[in-house]
């Protein structure tokens, strides 16, 4: 048996502490039943709401814990949605076929809100068209929500010394995005330890953020899982030749120079923009 522990909060605070079957199947869906049922309880289930759910997973031979920070948002059953966020990334650890990922405990806090919650990425412009390297460029972010709410973020990048001529990126996104273009070449790649696993589930970033994207059109190569931005020449053609010794080498034309993150303030960040600037000597 091993204990749970869910604590959803609106006003007033309610606590449970709980234990089920260990069993790599039947925990994330009992996990499910045990987190809906919970919030079931003492909230509403149908209309608009907000939940906003973090949680800690840990492991009884694996000392780094799974972290997961994440909202859900809209007009039904989004407590639903809730649970089984929290179950399929559990179901993903204990079903990799790593013996050693037995759990140990789960905790769980939960914020439920009766409004949705959610700030569409709208419009985003640069300070300036053209910038040379060591020169700052500030970005507005103009974010909409419900009833006409709007909100305005600003970020400021400074172009690197000896950046290279050329265009230059930003990619405001919401954290699917971001998610997708920098850990898209996990999908072909095999982790080797339970800690590289729960390590990459670590870097899925909380979508009740927005993030910056800072890239160039160059070639960015992956090795064991890990991002090799822009390598030197001599290192680009071992990689690209298919012939590296490290193996597992994949290649893609989106460099990442940099990130900045804009806080969401309690509510879920969606959508994408892109603009470019010219780096000039």
């Amino acid at each position: 048996m091993r204990e749970r522990r869910l604590k959803p909060e609106i006003g007033r605070e309610f606590a449970y502490r709980l234990q089920m079957v260990d069993d790599r199947y039947l925990s994330p869906f009992l996990l499910q039943m045990a987190l809906y049922s919970a919030i079931e309880a003492t909230q509403r289930i149908i209309g608009i709401s907000s939940v906003a759910v973090r949680a800690r997973v840990e492991f009884q031979e694996t000392p780094q814990a799974m972290q997961l920070e994440d909202m859900y948002a809209g007009e039904g059953n989004v407590p639903q949605q809730a649970s089984v966020g929290v179950a399929i990334p559990l179901a993903f650890l204990l079903q990799s076929g790593f013996e050693e990922l037995r759990l140990k405990a789960v905790q769980l806090e939960v914020e439920v809100y009766e409004e949705r919650r959610t700030w569409k990425i709208d419009q985003v412009w640069p300070s300036r068209k053209q910038v040379r390297p060591g020169e700052p460029v500030e970005l507005t972010i103009v974010l909409v929500g419900d009833n006409g709410a709007e909100r305005v973020e600003r970020v400021r990048y400074v172009v690197p010394i000896g950046a290279r001529t050329g265009p230059l990126y930003f990619t405001v996104s919401d954290a699917n995005t971001a998610n997708l273009a920098e850990l898209r070449h996990w999908i072909n790649h095999q982790p080797r330890t339970p800690s590289e696993l729960i390590a990459f589930l670590n870097r899925l970033r909380t979508n009740t953020r927005a993030y910056v994207r800072v890239w160039r059109p160059l070639p960015s190569y992956t090795v064991r899982g890990q991002a090799l931005p822009a390598p030197p020449p001599s290192v680009a053609v071992i990689l690209g030749s298919g012939q590296s010794v490290l193996g597992g080498a994949s290649a893609s034309y989106e460099s990442k120079i940099g990130e900045l993150e804009i806080d969401g303030g309690s509510a879920v960040i969606f959508g994408s923009r892109t603009v470019a600037v010219q780096v000039q000597e």
